[in-house]
């Protein structure tokens, strides 16, 4: 699982509830990306990532549907449509 955009890693967590293990970017000017379920994160806390860096393997953690990605994409605390940040 890649970096959608630039950022700096924010949070991350081996055990964040139905969310399993997750990280979560901050892109500056208020854009947050959420990645949750991973088997395994390969960042830490402080690090700056570049657009399509990996920064772990999507798994099941959390997931009552198998192996998935849950990703968001907020503005502040407003959920925004994914898309619109995938090529």
């Amino acid at each position: 699982m890649r970096a959608v955009a630039r950022g700096r890693v924010d949070y991350v967590s081996e055990d964040f509830g139905t969310y399993g293990q997750i990280v979560v970017l901050n892109h500056g000017d208020g854009y947050y990306t959420l990645y949750g379920h991973l088997s395994s994160i390969g960042v830490a806390v402080g690090a700056e990532v570049a657009p399509g860096q990996t920064l772990g393997h999507s798994g099941d953690t959390g997931s009552l549907k198998g192996a998935v990605l849950h990703f968001e994409v907020r503005k502040g605390g407003q959920s925004l449509n994914p898309e619109d940040w995938l090529e």
